[in-house]
């Protein structure tokens, strides 16, 4: 395995605002998904840090907020990716593959973390999406499997 340091810069322009993402550590840290607040300007995102043998896996979900400041909001993951935000409930959803895999949701400071679906062994999840069309009154989070889709 390559062992260099990671740098990723991440760059929004809108108009008058700039992001700057930059993670970067001799552990290699890789992002795994981006989601944006639309409301708020926030730019969630996944991460990976794997360790020199891959024997540890430190993973995290973190904000950027638009004044530039960066913050950790849910830690102790295994491979957090799949995310995808609900701002008009306050709503943060993510998958996260490991020993146990599962779909998690959370507020989106972090907050009142849950795990929402186990799931097993046999599927494998890839992406989520919120479809907001089908269900005007109660939007659906919908989650791309390797093989088949599913509504929950």
């Amino acid at each position: 395995m390559r062992r260099d340091i990671c740098k990723i810069i991440k760059r929004i322009s809108d108009h008058s605002t700039q992001y700057i993402l930059e993670l970067w550590d001799d552990n290699s840290i890789y992002p795994n998904g981006f989601a944006v607040d639309s409301s708020t300007g926030n730019i969630y995102y996944t991460a990976v840090t794997y360790t020199e043998y891959v024997t540890r896996v430190q993973s995290h979900i973190g904000v950027l907020l638009p004044n530039g400041k960066h913050k950790v909001i849910l830690t102790r993951l295994n491979f957090p990716h799949g995310l995808v935000v609900y701002p008009s409930k306050g709503l943060l959803f993510y998958i996260n593959i490991g020993p146990k895999t599962y779909i998690g949701r959370a507020n989106m400071d972090g907050t009142q973390a849950s795990v929402l679906l186990d799931i097993s062994n046999d599927r494998w999840p890839i992406e989520l999406t919120i479809d907001y069309k089908m269900r005007t009154n109660d939007p659906e989070l919908v989650v791309a499997f390797d093989s088949y889709n599913v509504g929950i």
